[in-house]
């Protein structure tokens, strides 16, 4: 690769990086008894769009959801994790330089309303 090349390549990245600072990530990412992924559940918000699993709302849908948004975005204090004979979750959010992290079990009160609020903003057919 020339030098030309490269520059052009650091540059790109380097907007890109900046263009995402402003992005907010949000991930659940389910894990087995064993420590296996399971699943990965996602919010990307960025300016006045909001993605939810790849899948984009409609102004409709956010403010229709916009309970299930605030839980998906309010961090509670992880206790110390005990042995989570279902598996574990780990709920983070991602902005710029700030990471927010809470975990806990699959069982848990809050890792079932973590769950039923991404299956709350899942994209409804009706309203499309």
């Amino acid at each position: 690769m020339n030098k030309k090349s490269l520059l052009l390549l650091m540059i790109t990245l380097l907007i890109a990086f900046e263009a995402s600072a402003d992005e907010t990530v949000i991930l659940l990412t389910d894990y087995s008894a064993r420590g296996e992924k399971i699943r990965t559940d996602t919010v990307v918000a960025d300016g006045e769009t909001l993605m939810v699993n790849s899948e984009k709302l409609t102004p409709a849908q956010i403010i229709a959801e916009a309970g299930h948004i605030k839980k998906i975005s309010e961090f509670k204090i992880s206790s110390p994790i005990k042995t989570c004979e279902a598996g574990r979750f780990e709920h983070i959010l991602k902005k710029g330089k700030l990471v927010k992290k809470e975990s806990g079990c699959l069982e848990s009160e809050r890792y079932l309303q973590l769950k039923a609020s991404f299956k709350a903003l899942a994209k409804d057919p009706v309203l499309n």
